[in-house]
């Protein structure tokens, strides 16, 4: 590579938000120090149209920077990702499991633990074939067959608030698009969020047979399951927006297995004609 680079973004005293960096060169064998004028917002990782990794960095702008393709989040390829709880079970920070653990090199030291059950996350400071040790305990032990996790899990995509044509008319897209390499597999849940809301969109009345295959939405239910094994394969799936209008429009991507290979390249809303955007009109 022309560059092999490890980047720090900090947030200096009487700041809130990373507007300064800490860069060493792994070639180099040197240091660097590198300010930005716009503080650094968010970041996340995704794909490009060849399923090329990319670190994505945004800023207060929605500029974008992307860097280090083909990053990976230090697991090893050997780690199925899944594992299931077996006893002895009376242990909050070692952790005995019934899949093999990967023991060649550093194992799974410094990758992180999340248990979905609790939400709770704890990273590995050793392993041997069968035991996990953690550097934080849970909160409480272990049951028997309970599902945890080793990666970057859960990630999240949100997107940014999507207004249509401006905040003046409110509006309903007919589907909220997901966008993924075709190879994709293993399933996500969607969030939707209206009006700046924080709080997710509750879902009402649902009819299942406007659905695309792997597409459910409970009725009561705030997020949306979308199935990629039993749906589509295409690398496509159009997900039917709820009845309600609104001035502004939000989602979030939740990924909470590492079961599958899932490759988002893109989330959007669409409506069926951009020229005639759906707007509300008094009866």
């Amino acid at each position: 590579p022309i560059a092999k680079t490890i980047t720090w973004w900090y947030v200096a005293s009487g700041e809130y938000i990373p507007r300064k960096t800490i860069t060493y060169d792994l070639i180099g064998k040197r240091w660097a120090q590198h300010p930005y004028r716009q503080a650094i917002a968010s970041s996340a990782v995704g794909v490009d149209s060849n399923g090329k990794l990319h670190l994505i960095v945004t800023d207060s702008t929605n500029g974008k920077a992307w860097y280090a393709e083909g990053a990976t989040d230090g697991v090893p390829s050997s780690s199925p990702g899944a594992y299931t709880a077996a006893a002895p079970l009376n242990n909050t920070t070692v952790i005995t499991v019934n899949e093999p653990l990967p023991t060649s090199g550093a194992g799974l030291v410094g990758a992180m633990l999340y248990r979905p059950d609790t939400g709770e996350e704890c990273v590995i400071t050793a392993n041997n074939a069968s035991k996990m040790t953690l550097g934080t305990a849970l909160r409480t032990d272990p049951t028997l067959g309970e599902a945890m996790y080793v990666g970057a899990i859960p990630w999240t995509v949100t997107t940014n608030w999507w207004v249509g044509r401006g905040l003046q008319d409110k509006k309903r897209p007919v589907h909220l698009a997901l966008k993924l390499s075709p190879s994709s597999t293993g399933s996500v849940k969607v969030y939707l969020y209206l009006d700046f809301s924080a709080t997710p969109y509750v879902f009402t009345n649902p009819d299942a047979a406007d659905y695309p295959d792997g597409v459910t939405i409970v009725d009561g239910r705030n997020y949306i399951t979308v199935d990629l094994d039993a749906g589509q394969s295409d690398g496509f799936v159009p997900i039917p927006m709820p009845e309600d209008w609104g001035r502004s429009m939000r989602a979030k991507v939740v990924c909470e297995s590492p079961a599958g290979d899932m490759r988002l390249l893109d989330v959007s809303f669409a409506v069926e004609d951009p020229a005639q955007e759906a707007q509300e009109t008094a009866e």
